[in-house]
């Protein structure tokens, strides 16, 4: 199963990188945000395993286009003297958020 999780990864790199300059980023965007909503309800809803393997390269696939999305968006629309600070910010704010799951997993682990 982690094998399709991180395959999402890989997945979401490419498709964001190749399909980003095809068509506009801010529907990239909302691709990939609506592509995260799918995979986490077919996470939580799944009856079947194969489901929830679908969900969680789903909701990491969504989540990687969205996340280098954002920082196109940074570089695009914040002036020079700021834009290395916002994206120092936005990667410590995403490493906090990868901490905080992991000490939820500890805190929670039969959830």
């Amino acid at each position: 199963m982690k094998t399709f999780f991180y395959a999402g990864e890989l997945f979401g790199f490419f498709f964001s990188s190749i399909v980003g300059d095809l068509i506009r980023i801010k529907i990239l965007m909302l691709v990939g945000l609506l592509m995260t909503l799918i995979g986490i309800l077919f996470l939580t809803l799944s009856p079947v395993l194969w489901l929830g393997v679908l969900g969680s390269f789903l909701t990491l696939a969504g989540m990687i286009i969205a996340l280098n999305l954002t920082y196109v968006f940074v570089t695009e629309l914040v002036e020079e003297k700021r834009r290395q600070a916002y994206k120092v910010i936005l990667t410590a704010l995403f490493s906090l958020g990868a901490l905080f799951n992991v000490l939820w997993f500890f805190i929670a682990p039969n959830f």
